[in-house]
């Protein structure tokens, strides 16, 4: 974009030498912020006239290509050029080349700014002075009967938030200013926003990812919970497939066999029962029975009623604890 200074200074020249030209700037800007620049510069044809000088010399044309611009010729409706065009510039690349194009026309490089501030990107651009604008716009109607034109036209993904574009089109997404007819402050200005498309995706995909651990914590809390109000009731149910390990309780280990997984009663200890003889015409014992039946009853119902265990699991140790 460096050497776009010299075309607009050739431009200027060219005006007042031949009378009249085509050059058009075509800025296409793609969502991720890259821009694809095509400039059209040619001169009507002087050749029958003994002005037989090309718009673009040789030299200038090979510096062009070294730079990675594609170079094209031109030859339409009695103008003679070229077609310089260049793809994926980045914003301080044509912002770095207009301030130079602005310091060599003018010696003001303050009166353009080209800036992005986050998502937004701001162009301000004083093409000529007033003066410049004045003898431009003088060659007006001669522009417009022998086909000439002079505009730069600005492609955007999404519609510009400001603009003073002297015409708009496509949903107000394609601007074009008119350069012979930029008014008395010779100003371009233009605001648009751009959104990152894959930042989008990778903030939903983000945000997914803590959804996935919310439920997950959910999950495993509630799990984690269920089990303590079955310990504490003396109904834990071991995880399916594994057993205690008998060194260390609070780990599992496989088992050698399954087992049904049922509620496991409390049971005192063998020893102990051993050692207390059975007596099937004591009245104490009689007696404790079937408040125990009754205790343990009590809170097998606690148990269902806060959704602990399903109704099956409650019949079934019902069951149990009645035929004892």
């Amino acid at each position: 974009m460096k050497k776009f200074r010299a075309l607009m200074v050739a431009l200027v020249s060219m005006i007042f030498l031949t009378g009249c030209m085509r050059f058009n700037t075509t800025v296409t800007v793609k969502s991720n912020g890259k821009l694809d620049v095509s400039m059209l510069y040619a001169m009507m044809d002087m050749s029958e006239y003994g002005y037989d000088e090309d718009s673009i010399t040789s030299s200038q044309m090979q510096e062009y290509k070294d730079q990675g611009w594609e170079v094209e010729e031109y030859n339409q409706d009695g103008f003679k050029g070229y077609i310089l065009s260049k793809k994926d510039i980045t914003a301080n690349e044509l912002g770095s080349s207009m301030e130079d194009t602005q310091s060599e026309l003018s010696g003001e490089a303050s009166s353009i700014n080209f800036t992005k501030e986050g998502l937004k990107y701001t162009l301000d651009w004083q093409v000529f002075d007033r003066e410049q604008g004045e003898q431009i716009s003088a060659y007006k109607n001669y522009f417009t009967m022998s086909g000439g034109y002079m505009k730069i036209t600005v492609n955007l993904p999404v519609k510009p938030s400001a603009n003073n574009a002297t015409y708009v089109s496509d949903d107000g997404k394609t601007l074009e200013w008119d350069l012979l007819n930029l008014g008395p402050d010779q100003n371009i200005h233009l605001e648009f926003v751009l959104i990152n498309i894959w930042l989008i995706i990778g903030l939903c995909v983000f945000a997914l990812a803590v959804i996935v651990v919310i439920v997950v914590v959910i999950v495993l809390s509630s799990k984690k919970r269920k089990t303590a109000q079955m310990q504490a009731g003396g109904y834990y149910q071991q995880p399916q497939g594994v057993a205690p390990n008998a060194y260390n309780p609070g780990q599992y280990q496989q088992p050698q066999y399954q087992q049904p997984n049922v509620p496991v009663m409390p049971q005192a200890p063998v020893q102990e029962m051993q050692q207390t003889p059975i007596q099937e015409n004591n009245p104490s014992i009689q007696a404790a029975t079937p408040n125990l039946v009754a205790d343990e009853l009590e809170k097998l119902k606690k148990l269902l009623d806060d959704g602990v265990i399903t109704q099956e699991e409650f019949d079934a140790q019902k069951a149990k604890l009645l035929n004892r």
